[in-house]
């Protein structure tokens, strides 16, 4: 299999040769998909647009899902996406170390509303899918799965204030 166009429709290997022979391979991916832990999805539609991760590629954030369920139909294994999964994190504790803070562990979020401070308390509880919930994480649960993933990051980014 090969990947889909990426980020763009014009980005996918650079050359028209590369697209191509995608194309001509029928290389899709199919919809709706399901992703374990995640659910079902389907094109995204932002406003009158309906994105197809096939047609525009990682064209915003939203189509990440696409993206990794396009990188598993090529073969890549849960193992082979765990560095993608805690790549937040990683960013975040390289430029706390290189500030010499130290990383702050659980929340102190209340009611529906979340903070700037939330954030970095989020990002420290974002273990993924069956990763568990630390100490003090459990009010980032949002839907009580016994973990924080990106399904809690999107109630997160709903009730995100930047206060």
């Amino acid at each position: 299999g090969h990947f889909g166009p990426r980020f763009g429709n014009e980005a996918c290997g650079g050359a028209d040769l590369e697209r191509s022979k995608q194309l001509l391979a029928n290389d899709r991916l199919p919809y709706p998909f399901t992703l374990d832990e995640f659910g079902t999805f389907d094109r995204q539609v932002s406003g009158q647009k309906t994105f197809d991760y096939n047609v525009d590629g990682l064209a915003h954030i939203g189509l990440l899902p696409d993206m990794v369920a396009d990188m598993k139909n090529t073969g890549l294994s849960d193992a082979d996406l765990d560095p993608l999964f805690k790549s937040a994190e990683a960013y975040i504790q390289t430029w706390e170390r290189a500030r010499g803070e130290t990383v702050r562990e659980g929340c102190v979020c209340t009611g529906s509303e979340f903070s700037l401070d939330d954030y970095g308390d989020f990002h420290n509880c974002q273990l993924g899918p069956g990763g568990g919930l630390g100490t003090g994480c459990e009010c980032f649960d949002s839907d009580a799965d016994g973990d924080v993933d990106l399904l809690d990051f999107a109630r997160f980014q709903v009730n995100f204030t930047g206060n």
